[in-house]
């Protein structure tokens, strides 16, 4: 499905994403501590080395090294965390942020990913917590569009545009989040990993 605004698309079909599905997934349940580390309330960040990745991310990573960075997130939630609020993955407004997102865990009808227009566009604030963009007027954010994740899919993820999740289930949800390189926009990432010759 794609959103009104390039928000998130579904391109599970468009490759065999089988084994670096299965690799994510290991390395997350693993958490190797020379690899994994953890970043604030909801969050673990994975540093890919393509000399010692396991070689499904490897290759996929080598393949596309242009437009991927070597950071792979790993964000839960669950109804016992607070939720993610609105905000932009990056303080800069004017930088373009998009990834590949990929449902691990109980991604399912009762985690919901919304998105949202905001007016102010170039007026946020910047939390110190976690160095992300939060609305300076929440009130004025109008809802795009809501999506429910499912698991062993695989997303378009528009970070460049203001999002929120929210789990209203027992259980927590994993998603894991492979950054493009800052700049790489939502078109820019969409295009090159859907070329044909590129799979």
């Amino acid at each position: 499905m794609l959103g009104k605004m390039n928000t998130l698309e579904d391109i599970t079909r468009f490759y065999d994403w089988q084994g670096v599905l299965q690799e994510i997934r290991k390395t997350f349940h693993e958490k190797e501590p020379m690899n994994l580390r953890k970043i604030g309330e909801h969050g673990f960040v994975y540093e890919l080395d393509p000399a010692i990745s396991p070689q499904s991310i490897a290759e996929f990573y080598l393949k596309n090294q242009e437009i991927l960075s070597q950071k792979i997130f790993f964000w839960v939630t669950s109804p016992k965390m607070p939720d993610f609020t609105p905000h932009r993955d990056s303080p800069l407004p004017d930088i373009a942020l998009s990834s590949l997102v990929f449902g691990l865990i109980n991604c399912d009808e009762k985690s919901t990913t919304s998105f949202y227009c905001y007016d102010e566009t170039d007026m946020g604030i910047v939390n110190p917590k976690n160095n992300i963009l939060e609305p300076e007027f929440p009130d004025r954010l109008r809802l795009i569009d809501n999506y429910n994740l499912k698991d062993n899919r695989v997303y378009l993820f528009n970070n460049s545009l203001w999002h929120a999740v929210k789990n209203t289930g027992e259980h927590q949800r994993v998603v894991a989040s492979w950054w493009a390189k800052e700049g790489v926009s939502w078109s820019a990432l969409k295009q090159t990993l859907l070329n044909p010759s590129n799979h």
